[in-house]
């Protein structure tokens, strides 16, 4: 069963599918622990607190594991879940992401980059993969095989990655038509789509800054991080003086941390209550 298809199935909001919210679990309370193997138990535990149903969650556990992000473990009836090299890297890049680019770009960046691609019919999903993770860095489709960013992003680790160097040439440009960069940021990047999910997130978590302490924040830590990081998958991070004037990832971003600070430590012993390793 597809994300996708659990959400439409259980009506939770589109942010808030069982794999996102896994991922938020595993990053948070369990990637510094050297790859702990987890009772499915305690992972469905988690997820219930949200909302998510026990077999939304095994089912998308069993599909996580045939995408190789994670693997399984038995003793006796119980199956435990270790976290793949691959899951790692999703993670590391995800927290990354969050606590150390964030969403906010502060740099002026005179020189934009510029990415130009041919792959074979057959190669589908990597066409699809090289998108996802252009999108990712900081790029937007300007016309078909040429992606832009107006920033200096590395794309060295994406090509080598998907094998890609030879179908792929990467160039610094400077935009000289049309004269003012905004306008070419505006007609490549879909604005206002991004800043409506600021906006839902504000609007969604504003009011909790003057609201009493929680009883389930581990719950409420899980629904925070899942939503910021649906929030920024799409952010390209366009430098803000390319921005519109009131751009809301300034205050959503503020909005994050404060509330996650808050409540960090006790969702931290909540989890820690909660999760079961093998030893």
């Amino acid at each position: 069963m597809q994300d996708t298809e659990i959400t439409e199935q259980t009506g939770y909001e589109e942010w808030l599918r069982p794999q996102s919210v896994i991922f938020t679990l595993l990053a948070e309370h369990l990637l510094d622990r050297d790859l702990p193997a987890v009772f499915a138990g305690s992972i469905i535990a988690v997820l219930e607190r949200v909302g998510i149903t026990e077999h939304a969650t095994r089912a998308t556990l069993a599909r996580m594991e045939r995408r190789g992000l994670l693997d399984k473990q038995r003793s006796g009836r119980r199956s435990y879940f270790q976290m793949t090299s691959r899951c790692v890297s999703i993670l590391e890049g995800g927290r990354e992401r969050i606590w150390l680019t964030g969403a906010v770009n502060r740099q002026s960046v005179e020189r934009w980059t510029l990415v130009t691609f041919s792959l074979p019919e057959r190669w589908q999903r990597k066409r699809y993969d090289l998108r996802v993770r252009l999108s990712w860095a900081g790029f937007a489709p300007l016309q078909n095989g040429v992606w832009v960013a107006p920033s200096a992003p590395d794309v060295e680790p994406i090509l080598r990655e998907l094998e890609l160097h030879d179908h792929v040439r990467v160039f610094r440009a400077d935009s000289v038509h049309p004269d003012d960069p905004r306008t070419l940021v505006s007609e490549a990047f879909e604005l206002d789509a991004i800043a409506e999910r600021y906006r839902q997130f504000l609007e969604t978590w504003r009011p909790l800054l003057d609201a009493a302490p929680v009883e389930d924040a581990l719950a409420l830590t899980m629904r925070l991080s899942t939503q910021w990081l649906r929030a920024l998958r799409d952010d390209p991070r366009v430098p803000l003086h390319l921005l519109p004037g009131d751009w809301p990832a300034v205050e959503a971003q503020d909005l994050f941390r404060q509330l996650h600070e808050r409540h960090r430590e006790a969702a931290r012993t909540q989890a820690d209550a909660l999760l079961e390793l093998a030893t």
